[in-house]
C-alpha cells in the first residue's frame, strides 16, 4: 500500500482545503507515511487525521513528526492499533510538543512495546501541557 499512499500524497498536494483524512486499515507503512507527512505538512486546514490499523511502526510514526509540528490546526489524531516502540514514541513527543490545538488523541493499549514505558510517560506529560 505504500505505492498507493505515495500516489495519494501527490493528489493531496492540490487539496488545499482538506480538513479531515481517514485512512483506516490501508496497510500504510513507513514509506507511505513519509510521503503523506510531506504532503500534509502544507495543509494548514487539516483538523483530523486517522491512521488507525496501519503498520507504521517506529519509522512511519517518526515520519509524521515534522507534519505534527507544522500543524497548528490539528485537533484530532487517531493512531489506534499502530505499533511502535521507543523511536516512534520519542518522535511523537517531539512532534506533539508544539501542537497546542490537539484535543483528541487516540492510542491503543499495547500499541507500544513494553520497553518504552518511560517514553509513554513523557508523551503523557506533553499532552497534559498542551491543554
Amino acid at each position: 500500500m505504500n505505492q498507493g499512499a505515495t500516489t495519494l500524497s501527490v493528489a493531496l498536494r492540490s487539496c488545499s482545503q482538506l480538513r479531515s483524512l481517514n485512512l483506516v486499515d490501508n496497510w500504510i507503512a513507513a514509506e507511505g507515511a513519509t510521503s503523506l507527512s510531506q504532503s500534509l505538512s502544507a495543509h494548514s486546514s487539516l483538523t483530523a487525521l486517522v491512521l488507525k490499523l496501519n503498520p507504521l511502526r517506529d519509522e512511519g510514526v517518526a515520519a509524521l513528526s515534522p507534519m505534527l509540528k507544522a500543524h497548528t490546526s490539528l485537533t484530532s489524531l487517531n493512531l489506534l492499533y499502530v505499533p511502535c516502540g521507543n523511536e516512534g514514541v520519542n518522535a511523537l513527543c517531539e512532534g506533539l510538543s508544539t501542537t497546542f490545538s490537539l484535543k483528541h488523541f487516540e492510542l491503543s493499549p499495547g500499541t507500544f512495546v513494553e520497553e518504552c514505558i518511560d517514553d509513554t510517560a513523557a508523551l503523557a506529560n506533553i499532552l497534559r501541557s498542551n491543554r
